[in-house]
């Protein structure tokens, strides 16, 4: 319970501090395909007065995780959040997005620590993209995610490709599990958008 206050106090506070002007919508769908299976995720970001990020199948499978926090910056922009999950896996905890866009490079990381509740686990989890802009409308690069609760690790890189025309992007990362678990095991992840 004291955990729970602190992250509402942290929201709170997040909420209350002036903010850079983002103001976008990002509207996703995701795509991630190993050992035969495909999950699918929407999410959606909205990046305004404060940020709202709302997606469903990512976190975990039938599970929509719910974060509001608050963007600092310019250039690299750090949005701290707190964050609630509910359906078969529910928890809460703090994630921290950053944001960077240079005239040569895009830099996308999420980090993210799940307090689980009921019997669900705690993990900690990150994923970090770095593209560099081949051409206004490719950028190419790596993607990496490191996933960790007790008992099981999973690290995950990979190629990743960026084709953005106008408003909408198609994003591809091949990926491979570096072990120590599933160590050789080929992912394909996709995602479509559109920012506006």
């Amino acid at each position: 319970m004291r955990t729970t206050k602190l992250v509402l106090l942290l929201a709170m506070g997040l909420l209350s501090m002036p903010a850079p002007a983002l103001a976008q919508h990002d509207i996703s769908v995701w795509g991630r395909r190993a050992l035969g299976d495909t999950h699918i995720s929407p999410w959606y970001i909205y990046a305004g007065s404060f940020v709202a990020n709302l997606r469903y199948n990512f976190d975990s499978e039938s599970t929509a995780g719910a974060c509001l926090g608050r963007g600092f910056g310019s250039g690299v922009i750090l949005v701290p959040e707190a964050c609630g999950y509910f359906g078969d896996m529910s928890g809460f905890g703090p994630e921290v997005l950053v944001f960077g866009d240079w005239p040569m490079a895009t830099l996308f990381i999420m980090t993210q620590y799940v307090r689980g509740l009921d019997d669900n686990p705690n993990y900690a989890y990150n994923w970090t993209s770095l593209l560099g802009k081949a051409t206004p409308n490719l950028r190419a690069g790596a993607d990496l995610q490191v996933f960790r609760m007790t008992g099981y690790s999973q690290v995950d890189a990979g190629p990743s490709a960026r084709l953005v025309l106008g408003l909408a992007y198609l994003h591809v990362w091949q990926a491979w599990s570096l072990g120590p678990e599933n160590s050789g095991r080929p992912m394909t992840f996709i995602g479509i958008g559109y920012v506006r």
